[in-house]
């Protein structure tokens, strides 16, 4: 211990004695470690922990495995058996997304969250903040209405008022008692502003053809995964016997809570893990470069040292020590970059991650984020400074001593292997940047991708209707009605349509249908279709391309006979060539008593999904005769959409001052909105990518300056025997171009493997859209920028080189 803090003290007194290489090396260091840090703190709040509760590996998602859809949701009936019958789960829960109309004297709001099963908050172990949650008894739907608040909501809107338990409420036009207030950390598939019971009347305890539950379960400690798989594909198959009209093929299917939440952001994480792991290697590799051409420049030192009887093993292990503590002061400001970083991170975050994955607020730097710096570091220091302590232990002390520890022999002796570190920190950017690059494009191209439909100058806002003025359905056609009248009176509005789902905005709705040129024999073959529900005008304001037919007009009445338009992408499927007007579909089974529709016209398919996703089948119903709660409103204007919003409101209000109008976005923003993690991906790959490529000149310039320094004398000689400026100027540029053309090449053949990976299955998704792995724009450019990046690394210290006096020179050799 006394020879550790020996060896500590002495190295701290060097370093001090160099501040310009201590500075140099600290920052090199933070600047790669400084970045894995705040990367291992998302994943081990989002991907490791997402759940502040206890025994989280034991919650699992259970789902539906229909035969013909995406969907995976559960219907109550389903639901109901599963709990009952099992053997393998604790408990299990079911959830709803909900949202509510509050209603108060000032201006009414729209609230976002789950009706659950009273037994969700003991079974995920959690513990209100205030209050308390729901009993057993209160999903019975007789009894009195109660809800449990958010702690944001109740600071929000109540102002944080302690008396708020046993207080009353009104929610969509029902009162209810609030009972319990969740803590800020709570949240389960999305924020939510509240929750109340989930209730199940006679008819939806029998009901096993409407899926709308989300089910969690948790498993007894001693049943593993696979056991309840196991046990829940008997239980399907039972089922299956017992109601083949509804379970035909039904199956049942687990997966980790933990998995599930975090399979969307998993591959942009992976990704930026990917992106800091190469930015911290090529900090990794300055930082042995810099040890290198220190420990080279000590040659006399050491070779004293050695005459003076130090071991070769002493010596390594002191300057172990001195990098192990270079790279300890790197790891500490590479925590003060780290806290730095993530707090710019979280504030730039888009808003829906925030809402829809858990705890990206409270990411912070803890003590396992602490401890894995400290970690790393002394592995950088002990790995990258190994090969620099091994290189300057081994000196010949004759030789050293005469020349006196300048340039000479050590000079000779460990360029090649400096000039190797350069290459190799070259070759390392340019995977980094050409991945970096494929990502960026593949965003653009997203961005620039054909939706079916106009963005510029179209405003978006959601109305719900809720009371029991709109329980029928005349009553919410007339409101809409009044609404598209008012709103399309507005100065500035061209035109003005409403949808029960916007393109891009996150949901999508699919019903099974029966076409009547298409009949199926088993019941179970019957196809899905994604629907909306529009008004006439809906696609003038989207400017939606009709193809064939007509459009919905004021003719398509509720009582007029019904009609439907489809979507480019449904007429090829199932017609062809053939003109579909005029056939007839129904939404529903084939024994469904739904009426018959005729198919009027036929749009162009939009994005509906995702901008990376192929369109799929889609019908569009006319409002009047399908009359919904909540639609969108849909404005094209003839300026800034923004500025009719308060107009677009008070015409709402006007209407029905109970109504909230909320979610106001252009379409513009719907369509960044729909790309959240690529977005992220981008912005922080893009500043990884600036961090490379600093450490990349800081790495060649060093070399180049410290080569020139070295070479002083020769430098010298030459000038001395008529070598001109120019003539040394290009003699440095071309041993430094030399090194950055071989980095180039290495890194190119490395790239097109890593590229591929990209879009590889490692990281569960295609991470790439509109680009080719090996694209031949995104591999020039890199070459491009760090051609030019390396000449100016270069060009200084080749300058420098220029200014060599000759004679001084010569008398310093």
């Amino acid at each position: 211990m006394d020879t550790l803090l020996q060896d500590l003290k002495f190295g701290a007194r060097l370093l001090l004695k160099k501040p310009g290489f201590t500075a140099i090396a600290i920052l090199t260091l933070a600047l790669g470690i400084g970045p894995n840090t705040a990367i291992f703190s998302v994943i081990n709040y989002i991907l490791l922990n997402p759940f502040p509760f206890p025994n989280s590996e034991q919650l699992v998602a259970v789902w539906e495995k229909p035969p013909r859809a995406e969907r995976n949701e559960v219907a109550p009936a389903n639901f109901i058996d599963w709990t009952t019958q099992n053997e393998s789960f604790q408990d299990m829960a079911a959830l709803s997304f909900w949202n509510a109309n509050l209603t108060t004297s000032s201006m009414p709001e729209r609230l976002e969250g789950f009706q659950v099963s009273p037994s969700l908050f003991p079974m995920l172990g959690v513990n209100p903040l205030m209050g308390r949650y729901f009993r057993p008894d209160e999903d019975d739907p007789g009894k009195k209405s109660v809800a449990v608040l958010s702690q944001s909501l109740w600071q929000n809107r109540f102002n944080s008022d302690p008396s708020i338990i046993n207080q009353t409420i009104t929610l969509n036009g029902v009162p209810h008692t609030v009972v319990g207030v969740m803590p800020q950390s709570f949240q389960i598939y999305r924020t939510a502003d509240l929750w109340v019971p989930l209730s199940f009347d006679e008819e939806d305890k029998t009901s096993r053809d409407f899926h709308y539950l989300i089910v969690i379960g948790r498993l007894k400690p001693s049943v593993t995964m696979s056991q309840a798989q196991s046990e829940m594909d008997s239980m399907a198959v039972r089922l299956q016997q017992l109601y083949p009209n509804t379970n035909a093929n039904q199956g049942i299917r687990l997966f980790s809570l933990i998995e599930q939440t975090v399979v969307n952001i998993r591959p942009a994480i992976l990704l930026l893990l990917g992106a800091v792991a190469f930015v911290l290697l090529i900090a990794c590799v300055n930082l042995a470069n810099l040890l290198l051409a220190r420990a080279t420049s000590r040659q006399k030192e050491i070779s004293i040292r050695v005459a003076l009887g130090s071991s070769r093993g002493r010596l390594v292990r002191q300057l172990l020590t001195e990098s192990v503590l270079l790279s300890l002061l790197g790891g500490a400001a590479g925590i003060l970059m780290a806290v730095w970083g993530l707090k710019l991170l979280i504030a730039r975050l888009p808003e829906n991650l925030l809402y829809t994955v858990p705890r990206l607020h409270e990411i912070g730097i803890d003590g396992g984020a602490l401890a894995f710096t400290v970690a790393i570091s002394v592995l950088t220091g002990l790995i990258f400074g190994l090969a620099p302590a091994l290189r300057a232990s081994k000196v010949d002390v004759n030789e050293a001593l005469k020349e006196g520890g300048k340039g000479g022999a050590g000079e000779h002796q460990g360029r090649p292997l400096r000039n190797l570190l350069v290459i190799s920190e070259v070759a390392i950017s340019v995977v980094l940047l050409v991945s970096i690059g494929l990502v960026i494009r593949s965003l653009v191209h997203l961005l620039n991708v054909n939706t079916g439909f106009e963005t510029q100058n179209v405003l978006t806002m959601d109305v719900s209707l809720s009371g029991e003025t709109y329980i029928q359905r005349p009553q919410r056609a007339e409101f809409y009605r009044q609404v598209l009248e008012r709103v399309q009176s507005l100065p500035g509005a061209e035109a003005v349509g409403v949808t029960s789902n916007l393109p891009l905005g996150g949901t999508n709705l699919a019903r099974i249908f029966t076409l009547e040129d298409f009949p199926v024999a088993n019941p179970a073959d019957t196809p899905s279709v994604n629907y909306r529900v529009v008004s006439p005008d809906y696609f003038r304001a989207l400017g939606i391309t009709l193809l064939r037919g007509r459009e919905f007009g004021l003719q398509d009445v509720a009582d007029a006979p019904g009609v439907v338009m489809i979507n480019e992408s449904m007429m090829l499927k199932y017609w062809g060539d053939q003109d579909p007007l005029g056939r007839r579909l129904k939404i529903g089974p084939p024994a469904s008593t739904r009426p018959w529709l005729t198919i009027v016209g036929v749009v162009r398919d939009v994005k509906s999904a995702g901008l990376e996703d192929e369109p799929n089948a889609e019908v569009y119903l006319p409002y009047p005769q399908n009359p919904v709660s909540d639609m969108t409103l849909v404005v094209r204007s003839s300026g800034d959409p923004a500025r009719l919003f308060a107009a677009v409101r008070s015409e709402a209000l006007a209407i029905d001052k109970g109504q909230p109008v909320y979610n106001v976005r252009t379409m513009e923003k719907v369509m960044s909105d729909s790309l959240p993690t690529q977005k992220l991906s981008v912005m922080l790959v893009g500043v990884f990518g600036v961090i490379a490529l600093l450490l990349v000149v800081m790495g060649v310039y060093g070399v180049m300056s410290y080569s020139v320094e070295q070479r002083k004398h020769e430098i010298g000689i030459r000038m001395a025997l008529g070598a001109g400026s120019g003539n040394v100027l290009k003699m440095v540029l071309r041993q430094g171009m030399l090194l950055i053309i071989i980095g180039l090449v290495i890194g190119i053949a490395l790239a097109f493997g890593a590229a591929r990976l990209l879009i590889s299955s490692l990281l569960g998704t295609n991470l790439l859209f509109g680009v080719s792995a090996t694209d031949p724009t995104t591999f020039i450019s890199v070459m491009v920028v760090l051609v030019i990046a390396g000449l100016m690394a270069i060009y200084f210290p080749a300058w420098r080189a220029t200014k060599v006096e000759p004679m001084e020179a010569l008398r310093e050799g």
